[in-house]
């Protein structure tokens, strides 16, 4: 009877006193199921995509070659921190997509054609990404941090009848949207560049 009351007592304790320790020491109790990316397969510079994770919206993205390094301007898929911080392009808090590999500012913000970036990830309304910035401002209000992971589009399996010739991989990627990690794509030289998303 003792023991049983005694484990009682803490977990009891734990349950309430576990949050407080996290925000007092301003560490995340867990990470957030993340924004998931999936786009689907590149028509010329376009890659259109859907986001799903809380807010679900159609995405864009430019998939045409940066002269300077031959890749991409999308980024590489692969899962990635976000948090809000302010646009200084902007003036206002935006969702940012973190530790992208040699890139800096890379944003979710709206846009409708690929010219409108070099790297962002577009949404189609203000309202879009109003709901993505207000989606991670809760879970950090709450101690949780968000992430994304981001998909490239996959080709479907053949049918069973399909000839044994073909050697091709059936889980392989269509185009190697955002492959590398793109080189001379910090904020200086972005400025100079054309897409909306060009300035943090």
């Amino acid at each position: 009877m003792k023991r049983s009351l005694l484990v009682f007592c803490s977990f009891f304790a734990l349950s309430i006193f576990a949050p407080a320790v996290a925000q007092a020491t301003n560490q995340p109790l867990v990470i957030a199921k993340a924004f998931e990316l999936v786009r689907k397969k590149p028509e010329g510079d376009a890659v259109k995509g859907e986001l799903t994770g809380g807010h679900n919206c159609d995405t864009l993205e430019n998939n045409a070659i940066n002269k300077k390094n031959n890749l991409p301007y999308a980024i590489p898929a692969g899962e990635y921190k976000v948090e809000v911080t302010k646009s200084e392009r902007f003036g206002r808090p935006m969702p940012l997509i973190k530790n992208v590999p040699d890139r800096d500012g890379i944003r979710f913000h709206q846009g409708s054609k690929p010219k409108h970036s070099t790297g962002c990830v577009l949404v189609p309304d203000r309202r879009d990404e109003d709901a993505i910035t207000k989606l991670i401002l809760d879970d950090k209000a709450k101690k949780i941090e968000s992430s994304i992971t981001i998909r490239n589009h996959r080709s479907p399996s053949p049918a069973p009848n399909d000839s044994d010739d073909d050697d091709s991989d059936d889980e392989g990627l269509d185009s190697p949207v955002g492959s590398g990690s793109p080189r001379g794509s910090s904020e200086s030289e972005q400025k100079s560049g054309s897409g909306w998303c060009t300035i943090q």
